[in-house]
């Protein structure tokens, strides 16, 4: 038998987001980086394009609720899915015991970049339902 303990492991595991846009295409994020003219500054977008993605896309056809109803985007712990379900296929019949935070109070420096508006978190990407934990 194997016996697998991951302590704060799955918030930490990257994430993807995902949108649908107007139809019923699914779209996922990317960062897409430019350079200014003095080639000193780069600036990093979030770009919506369609999911192509072969790991997220068998992640929300295995878990429908990780495509969003409504408009908007979701983040999809598509790197947590994918360890669990490789554990599964290497031992299915092992125990695993996952323990992560749910939730945490932001960084201190955080407030670097306050506005005066505590009802929002600076973030580099765009809003989401089901952001993932920042430590």
């Amino acid at each position: 038998q194997t016996f697998a303990l991951a302590f704060e492991l799955l918030d930490n595991l990257p994430h993807d987001k995902v949108m649908r846009d107007q139809g019923t295409r699914l779209l996922q994020a990317e960062v897409i980086e430019t350079q200014t003219e003095e080639a000193r500054v780069v600036e990093q977008m979030e770009e919506f394009v369609p999911l192509k993605d072969p790991l997220l896309q068998s992640i929300v056809n295995a878990v429908p609720e990780y495509v969003p109803r409504r408009a908007g985007a979701k983040w999809v712990p598509s790197v947590a899915c994918h360890l669990i379900q490789k554990l599964y296929e290497q031992n299915p019949d092992s125990y695993l015991l996952l323990a992560d935070f749910d939730w945490l109070p932001p960084p201190s420096n955080f407030d670097d970049h306050d506005d005066g508006d505590n009802d929002e978190i600076y973030t580099r990407s765009g809003a989401a339902e089901g952001d993932p934990l920042v430590t």
